[in-house]
């Protein structure tokens, strides 16, 4: 016999994985890496959704110059025991799904997803986009693709800064 999942709070208490988003509050200077192309430096600014959600909202140019916006959403689903999200940005039409979690030192947020393979094959592909803690005024987005040997590599980082 099956079990009913116990009816969802209406105003759900935020845990310590929410209070660990709200880190992430606030407003950021975003430099993306030489190295990967990146294009002149982003404004994001970070807001609350209530306790549980963070939304952020980056602008700036992409590599080519043009205007670029994205905008994530991240949580805590403590029924599944794992962040949950999403990324769109104007310069593509795929939504990213976000699931993942926390590492055992409290400073990496790993969320997996699935998109288009960015070596233009046609197939989709998994990745990795890994929020890291530097320290309180400083974190960096790394993002990496699993290669058809199942090895990951990284494809993309911006060091963020926070904006006084």
């Amino acid at each position: 016999a099956e079990t009913a999942a116990p009816p969802m709070p209406l105003m759900p208490e935020a845990t310590e994985a929410h209070r660990w988003l709200h880190r992430l509050i606030g407003r950021w200077r975003a430099i993306p890496a030489e190295a990967h192309g990146g294009g002149a430096g982003w404004i994001e600014e970070v807001r609350a959704v209530g306790d549980i959600w963070v939304v952020a909202e980056g602008s700036g140019e992409g590599p080519d110059g043009q205007p670029m916006t994205t905008i994530v959403q991240l949580g805590h689903d403590p029924v599944r025991g794992q962040y949950v999200g999403t990324w769109i940005g104007s310069m593509m039409n795929h939504m990213w799904l976000y699931a993942g979690m926390l590492d055992e030192t409290g400073t990496r947020l790993t969320l997996d997803c699935e998109g288009p393979d960015c070596g233009g094959s046609g197939r989709t592909a998994r990745y990795q986009d890994i929020i890291a803690w530097i320290d309180d005024g400083h974190r960096a987005l790394i993002s990496r693709m699993e290669g058809p040997d199942g090895q990951w590599r990284e494809i993309m980082r911006v060091d963020y800064h926070r904006a006084a």
